[in-house]
């Protein structure tokens, strides 16, 4: 089970990543993040750049339902997050991989799906 303090690192972990997105400082995301699981930054960005262009991602909306469930082997959760523009939901998906190690929570972005 996912605790509540899990839940909010997560999902302020996901504000500060669509901040940097929203404000196109994508250079910063390594410094959120413990890594990045699609290739490297650079694929990412790709992504961004060409596959959810002309949109604006917006920043983080609480009117937007997240969906948060614990891997089977309890280790590891994961934070998909339904990206908008102008309030409203693109064809776009930012994927997070929160994994549990002895001193708090790795945090990955595993894709973002356009």
């Amino acid at each position: 089970m996912i605790s509540k303090e899990d839940e909010k690192t997560a999902v302020d972990c996901l504000k500060v990543i669509l901040a940097l997105i929203h404000e196109q400082r994508y250079e910063e995301l390594t410094n959120v993040v413990d890594g990045i699981y699609y290739s490297q930054l650079d694929k990412v960005l790709e992504v961004i750049e060409e596959s959810i262009y002309p949109y604006e991602i917006d920043g983080f909306d609480p009117a937007v339902k997240y969906d948060l469930y614990e891997m089977p082997d309890h280790k590891s959760f994961h934070l998909d997050y339904p990206l908008t523009s102008c309030g409203e939901e693109i064809s776009g998906t930012l994927f997070l991989i929160f994994e549990h190690v002895d001193n708090g929570l790795i945090k990955i972005i595993d894709t973002i799906d356009a």
